[in-house]
């Protein structure tokens, strides 16, 4: 993936004042996840922004699941080589 595209298209949405959508929501938080010039627990400010703007709450849910799973296997040490995923 190309990260300088995915941080440009994030930042437009909140500088238009364009809405975020399920969609949305769901590619920034695994864009936090994929990048590595970022935190991964970035990824759950975007959970808590789904939240506040009233997300359907099975998908909050199934993002919820997955930024946490990651978290955890992080901490665990048992995150697959970067090279072979971040760009």
């Amino acid at each position: 993936g190309d990260y300088n595209e995915w941080y440009k298209s994030s930042r437009l949405f909140k500088a238009h004042n364009l809405p975020m959508d399920e969609t949305s929501y769901s590619l920034l938080a695994h864009g936090y996840i994929l990048s590595h010039r970022h935190m991964a627990s970035s990824a759950l400010m975007v959970l808590q922004e789904m939240k506040e703007a009233d997300m359907h709450p099975a998908l909050v849910k199934l993002n919820e699941r997955f930024i946490h799973g990651y978290l955890e296997l992080q901490d665990l040490g048992l995150t697959p080589e970067k090279t072979a995923w971040q760009t």
